[in-house]
C-alpha cells in the first residue's frame, strides 16, 4: 500500500502523501457538513437519573425520565420498541453519555456526577484487610453485577434455568423480533452517532484554524503541535531547507536529515514517480 508506511519514508513518498492530505483538507468543510447531517438524522437521546438523597453530588442508578429528538431514526426506533411492548429504560444506562439531565438540579455548582459512576462501568478496588463482609476488589460497580449480591456464592441453579428455558422456547423468536433485534438497532445506532461525534471532533481538532468553517484551536484544549500544519512544517523542515519567511526551499536539509535517519532522500532515477 503506497500510504501505509508511518516512522519511516523516503521524500518521494513524504510529498506525494503532503500533496494528498492537502488536497482532502479543501473537502473537509462538505465533510463536516455531512457528518452534522447525519448526526441529526440519528437523533439524540436523554436519559434523567435521581440524584442520591446525602448531597453528595452524585447520582443513582434510578432513571426517572427519558427523552429523544422529535422526528428522528432513534425516535422511530424507540417508538416502534415500545409499541412492541419495550421499555427504553430496559436498553442501556448510558446510551449517550454526553447528554444527561439531573432531577433536583437546585445546585449547579453542587454537581459531582452527571450519570452514575460518572458514566463508566469498571472493576472496583478492594482491600480484604479491612474486614469488610466479603471482599469486592475486582467486582464490578453497577448494581445487577450478581457475585456482589450474592456474596460471591455461586447463585447458579440449573433447575431454574432449565424451567426458564422452557418457558421462553416457544416466544424466543417473537423476543428476538420484538425486544432483542429492536435493542440492537437502536444501540448501534447510537453508537454510530458517538461515531461519527468522534470523527467530527477528529477533524476539527486536525485542522483547525486552516480552513473556512473551521475555527482557530484554543491551546489550553488542544495540542497545537498535533494539528496537521504543524506535523506537515515540522517534517518538511527536516526534508528541506525553510527560508527565514518560513517557505520550504526545495534543497535537501542534510544536517537534519543526518539526525534523523529514518527519513531518506530518493535514490534516482529508480525511485521517481513512484511512493513504493
Amino acid at each position: 500500500m503506497g500510504f501505509g508506511w508511518l516512522g519511516t519514508f523516503r521524500a518521494g513518498q513524504w510529498n506525494a502523501y503532503r500533496s494528498f492530505i492537502l488536497k482532502e483538507r479543501a473537502d473537509a468543510t462538505s465533510r463536516l457538513a455531512v457528518i452534522e447531517a447525519e448526526i441529526n438524522r440519528i437523533g439524540q437521546v436523554t436519559v434523567e437519573y435521581q440524584f442520591v438523597a446525602d448531597g453528595s453530588g452524585t447520582c443513582s442508578e434510578e432513571r426517572v425520565g427519558f427523552s429523544v429528538s422529535q422526528g428522528s431514526s432513534l425516535e422511530k426506533l424507540i417508538l416502534a420498541y415500545t409499541v412492541a411492548g419495550g421499555n427504553p429504560f430496559d436498553i442501556s444506562m448510558f446510551l449517550v453519555p454526553d447528554s444527561v439531565s439531573l432531577t433536583n438540579d437546585d445546585d449547579p455548582a453542587s454537581i459531582v456526577q452527571t450519570q452514575p459512576y460518572g458514566g463508566v462501568v469498571a472493576p472496583k478496588t478492594g482491600d480484604p484487610a479491612v474486614g469488610a463482609t466479603f471482599y469486592e476488589g475486582g467486582h464490578l460497580n453497577i448494581l445487577k453485577y450478581t457475585p456482589a449480591r450474592t456474596n460471591n456464592q455461586d447463585a447458579h441453579d440449573s433447575n431454574m434455568a432449565s424451567s426458564i428455558y422452557r418457558s421462553r422456547k416457544w416466544v424466543a423468536q417473537v423476543i428476538d423480533e420484538r425486544t432483542h433485534a429492536l435493542e440492537s438497532r437502536i444501540i448501534k445506532l447510537c453508537d454510530l452517532r458517538e461515531q461519527l461525534e468522534q470523527e467530527r471532533e477528529l477533524i476539527e481538532s486536525t485542522i483547525g484554524g486552516t480552513v473556512d468553517g473551521f475555527p482557530s484551536l484554543d491551546p489550553d484544549i488542544y495540542d497545537i503541535d498535533a494539528t496537521l500544519a504543524r506535523i506537515i512544517s515540522k517534517v518538511d523542515s527536516i526534508f528541506y531547507t525553510v527560508d527565514s519567511g518560513g517557505y520550504v526551499v526545495r534543497i535537501p536539509n542534510e544536517d537534519a536529515l543526518g539526525r534523523n535517519q529514518n527519513l531518506m532522500t530518493d535514490i534516482l532515477p529508480d525511485e521517481d514517480n513512484t511512493i513504493l
